[in-house]
């Protein structure tokens, strides 16, 4: 219970010193009150452009998922029945292996659209939603993080997909800067506070007034379009490693 309590503590201070008493705000009222009742969200929306990957450190291979990957994508924290459910929903992950074969991390995307807690994202088709990016316990720190998203973006530029976006909850401060260090920009943030099928929600889109409003059901987010269109890219997955054609299902 003291440790619990700390880390809320820490966590409130650092969001007061980075985004000011909204943090801290935030912060408590999702630890203090019940998610059955009220549901709370505050995040940034992240877009990363293709970029160059570079070279991968060496024993190491990125590669889509196969339909015999279920019990690779199991190994880290996932089940079996949560992989299915991904990839019922048209789903795909990015897997990066060691030589021996063992899981080192993983990225999924999803394509036309995305719902974080009734927040509804529509996407064009340039565009794809990234979320749940894993690595290994003994992989961390080594900026796998980082050469997934590369290698992601090339990936998916080759068929298509020049804008990929993600929500960074604003008390990841950690986990946003490192990713905007890695090439990628905010383009905004939604904060949203539900109770039951009525919400409140306050976005905050570059280039555009903030303002806050009531919604009912799950009214989709008045994203700006991203700049960011397919025409004028061509990118050589051959070149970056990739492989797109799934290996059979062997399980």
């Amino acid at each position: 219970m003291k440790d619990s309590v700390i880390r809320r503590w820490r966590t409130a201070r650092r969001l007061k010193g980075d985004i000011g008493y909204r943090g801290v705000v935030y912060a408590t009222a999702c630890s203090v009150l019940p998610g059955r009742l009220v549901q709370f969200e505050w995040f940034v929306v992240i877009e990363r452009r293709p970029v160059d990957p570079g070279p991968l450190p060496r024993g190491l291979s990125i590669r889509w998922d196969a339909p015999g990957d279920t019990a690779v994508l199991s190994s880290l924290d996932l089940t079996p029945e949560e992989v299915a459910r991904r990839r019922g929903l048209g789903d795909r992950a990015l897997i990066c292996e060691g030589d021996d074969g063992r899981l080192v991390g993983y990225s999924w995307y999803r394509r036309g659209h995305w719902d974080e807690r009734g927040l509804q994202f529509p996407l064009a088709r340039h565009e794809a939603w990234a979320y749940d990016l894993r690595v290994a316990p003994t992989r961390e720190g080594r900026r796998m993080l980082g050469y997934l998203g590369a290698y992601s973006s090339v990936a998916l530029a080759a068929e298509g997909v020049t804008s990929v976006l993600a929500g960074i909850d604003v008390a990841n401060r950690g986990v946003l800067r490192a990713t905007l260090r890695r090439g990628a920009t905010s383009i905004g943030s939604v904060a949203m506070a539900r109770v039951g099928p009525v919400s409140i929600r306050r976005e905050d889109w570059d280039g555009r007034r903030a303002r806050w409003r009531p919604c009912r059901g799950g009214r989709p987010v008045e994203r700006p379009a991203t700049p960011f269109g397919p025409a004028g890219h061509a990118t050589d997955a051959t070149r970056a490693g990739l492989v797109y054609s799934p290996a059979p299902d062997t399980a």
